[in-house]
């Protein structure tokens, strides 16, 4: 029974505040926006604080200059007589026929001992992560799919229960047609935390002891408080906050 009393008393606080924070935005969003137009109005200065950001960012570039300097070598003629020539001819065809069998040889045999290993190593790899990756995501996969159908079926159930109390056919108690349009809207937009709120409201018991359920709850608590604290974060409201 605390368990269900702290989760309705969290929700509420939670739905309440950001209701509160939400209605003061957009106050002073409107306040701000005619504060705007009145200066634009005015012909307000350039160093006005009200005036209108500019989008785009001046940017300052900086050129540096670079100068490439180009050596000249003058090569002196040389002279070789026929046995010289020979010779040279002789010995770069050797050393470059022993080269290119030397490096012909080690090329081949870095390259098949380097293809064997990556292959060896990739394979192993490959099978240790798709193996892995496999179960985690067919874990996590399950899971979410049911968690996403168990809240789909839990907001069906709970908007008919509270469309059967609220909706204008079945009672002409105004504050209880406010609470359908306000169930029809969190349905909608598939707030099950907005339902449960409602359902405190018009005495429909909820049991919270299912797990689904619970991570549910503080999972769309957690992305609510992010909207107010978004909202609080924003430049509209410190401004208006200093009025």
């Amino acid at each position: 029974m605390s368990d269900k009393i702290n989760i309705n008393t969290l929700i509420n606080n939670i739905l309440d505040e950001y209701k509160t924070i939400y209605d003061d935005y957009n106050k002073y969003k409107k306040l701000y926006l005619a504060k705007l137009n009145e200066e634009e109005n005015s012909n307000s200065s350039a160093n006005n604080s009200f005036k209108k950001e500019d989008c785009t960012d001046s940017q300052n570039t900086y050129q540096s200059e670079q100068q490439t300097k180009f050596q000249s070598t003058s090569e002196q003629p040389l002279k070789y007589n026929i046995t010289n020539l020979m010779d040279k001819r002789e010995s770069s065809s050797e050393t470059a026929s022993q080269t290119a069998s030397q490096t012909a040889g080690q090329t081949a045999n870095q390259t098949a001992n380097q293809t064997a290993n990556q292959t060896a190593s990739q394979t192993a790899s490959q099978n240790a992560s798709q193996t892995a990756g496999k179960n985690n995501n067919e874990n996590s996969s399950d899971s979410e799919i049911n968690i996403i159908e168990y809240k789909i079926k839990f907001l069906k159930l709970l908007y008919k229960k509270i469309a059967v109390r609220t909706h204008p056919d079945k009672t002409t108690n105004k504050l209880y047609n406010y609470y359908f349009k306000l169930c029809k809207f969190y349905y909608e937009n598939d707030i099950l935390i907005g339902l449960i709120s409602v359902s405190s409201k018009i005495n429909i018991k909820i049991e919270f002891g299912n797990k689904k359920m619970t991570s549910i709850i503080f999972t769309e608590i957690a992305q609510f408080k992010n909207y107010i604290l978004t909202m609080k974060g924003s430049h509209i409201y410190q401004w208006g906050l200093t009025l």
